[in-house]
């Protein structure tokens, strides 16, 4: 079973691209004019449920994202790769490089949720799974993941991608899977090194202080990047900046590899 994807570029480095809970691998899009595409070759695949995945049903755990993704590059002949992951595939990346720690290369997770998932009380579930249908609740989850600094019209192209995107079940599924899934105790084995971004104005919970809490102390090969002004979407806030910092993490990785 292949999922849903695109291949962009020609180059030797091979560099897998995950998306959010909030949107398929089109998140991504303001950042391919500038992405080098001689050095590398990057695979932007949508999960079940999302964007070129969308008509595929399935149970939305961990465990399946990560067999999904590994047969999938199977299929392309990817024996070696890195790894981006944002926000909820945080836990796949990882989760991927336990499944097939002689495929992953280094990692990089962006505002990312851990192993540990991001576990919610009452009211923090009850608020996540309205978003999942009312359209003002996820443009107020979508204020607060960037400290209200971005303009009207990005929280609505960001509602409106999310319901074209993505499946009622598939949010409700991956809701389940980053806010109760919990592997943390395996994640010590992983020796790659890890890259790990976040936004000065992301919420508290994948700000740069949780990732000292979660990644940081997860790992002992991780370095971090907070960007100043940006919030949970540096790939489309600070595009060109983005790109920069992923490009030189993997090339220095695999020079000193």
């Amino acid at each position: 079973m292949q999922l849903g994807h695109e291949i962009v570029g020609t180059g030797d480095t091979k560099v897998l691209m995950m998306h959010d809970w909030s949107c398929c691998t089109s998140t991504y899009d303001q950042c391919r004019p500038y992405l080098n595409t001689t050095e590398f070759t990057y695979a932007f695949v949508d999960l079940r449920g999302y964007g070129k995945s969308i008509e595929l049903s399935g149970n939305f755990s961990v465990e399946e994202a990560s067999s999904d993704i590994l047969e999938t590059l199977e299929a392309l002949g990817w024996n070696e790769f890195h790894i981006v992951g944002h926000s909820m595939t945080g836990m796949v990346a990882q989760r991927i490089t336990l499944d097939a720690p002689d495929k992953v290369k280094s990692l990089i997770v962006t505002c990312a949720v851990s192993a540990s998932g991001m576990p919610m009380d009452e009211e923090g579930w009850a608020f996540f799974v309205e978003t999942t249908l009312n359209d003002e609740a996820y443009i107020e989850l979508m204020r607060g993941v960037c400290m209200d600094k971005l303009s009207n019209g990005w929280l609505t192209f960001k509602m409106e991608r999310n319901r074209v995107r993505s499946t009622p079940e598939s949010r409700i599924g991956y809701l389940n899977m980053f806010s109760k899934t919990d592997f943390s105790s395996e994640v010590s084995s992983i020796f790659q090194p890890i890259l790990v971004i976040t936004g000065s104005n992301d919420t508290e919970s994948l700000n740069a202080d949780a990732m000292q809490q979660t990644f940081l102390s997860q790992h002992v090969n991780t370095d971090l990047i907070d960007i100043e002004g940006c919030g949970h979407y540096p790939m489309q806030e600070c595009p060109p900046n983005f790109v920069s910092i992923v490009e030189s993490f993997f090339s220095r990785t695999r020079t000193d590899a």
